[in-house]
């Protein structure tokens, strides 16, 4: 299968997140920064490219996007989808984004992806810099603290019960979910009036089972050893009871979440 539809995904996420989480978030984004036609975009990490496929589509034929990423799998995935969206993909340290190498971007985005940079910090500055000055809108993305983002939340509870540990890859990803700590990130990183906010959405599963194999099973670095089928039955049916009151009638879990996003570069 060819074409804008098709989003192959790295180790980080898995492609059932997709459709239940990555692309409402990012289109939530994209609703913030309002890439308009024509401009230039840069999304990093960009991991399996979601944010960047919605920033492509924003700006049309007359725009341009760089995909950025540290890993060269997630690079090399997404080639197919670079051709469809006219996508410029590119494996780089991200400290290059702001050495002047690189034009400037009107709109500079990364969506959830900034915990599992190698240096978090020097890519913040990075994307900084690499806007086209003051006006340069960015926006950055992080989890909320873990009760507000309650399906990674009973996912990790219920692998710490039939594994005897939380795994920490979970946790990786609320690095900068506590009080203060994105604000500090963004002025250790020199960026001149930022403004962190949380922006509420919901993500939707079919049902535990769904929710599962998205979150879990295809994700390598959350699942590591595949779970024997009793333990992994008895986690879905944790997490089912857990997050019960999300239920909808037909047996859909439509589950609110908090964001926290970093903004820089809006009057």
């Amino acid at each position: 299968m060819t074409g804008a539809g098709r989003i192959v995904m790295s180790a980080r996420v898995g492609r059932l997140m997709v459709p239940a989480v990555l692309r409402p978030l990012a289109e939530r984004i994209a609703d913030l920064v309002r890439p308009r036609i024509g401009e230039r975009c840069l999304d990093a990490l960009c991991d399996g490219g979601v944010m960047a496929a919605v920033l492509a589509r924003a700006v049309g034929v007359t725009g341009s996007v760089l995909a950025v990423d540290e890993d060269a799998g997630a690079v090399d995935e997404c080639r197919e989808q670079a051709v469809a969206l006219r996508l410029a993909w590119l494996r780089a340290e991200c400290r290059m984004l702001g050495a002047g190498s690189i034009p400037p971007f009107d709109v500079v985005t990364s969506l959830l992806t900034l915990p599992w940079a190698a240096d978090p910090g020097s890519l913040l500055r990075a994307l900084g810099d690499a806007r086209s000055g003051a006006a340069g809108r960015l926006a950055v993305a992080v989890w909320s603290e873990p009760d507000s983002v309650p399906h990674e939340e009973a996912v990790a509870e219920a692998l710490s019960a039939v594994r005897g540990s939380r795994p920490g890859a979970v946790d990786r990803g609320f690095a900068f979910s506590a009080p203060g700590a994105l604000e500090r990130l963004a002025t250790d990183a020199g960026i001149v009036r930022g403004k962190v906010q949380a922006v509420r959405d919901v993500v939707r599963f079919n049902g535990p089972d769904h929710l599962w194999a998205a979150l879990v099973d295809d994700r390598p670095s959350i699942a590591g050893l595949p779970l024997e089928p009793a333990a992994a039955a008895e986690s879905i049916a944790r997490v089912g009871a857990r997050l019960a009151r999300y239920a909808a009638s037909d047996g859909t879990l439509i589950i609110p979440v908090e964001l926290l996003v970093l903004t820089a570069g809006f009057s």
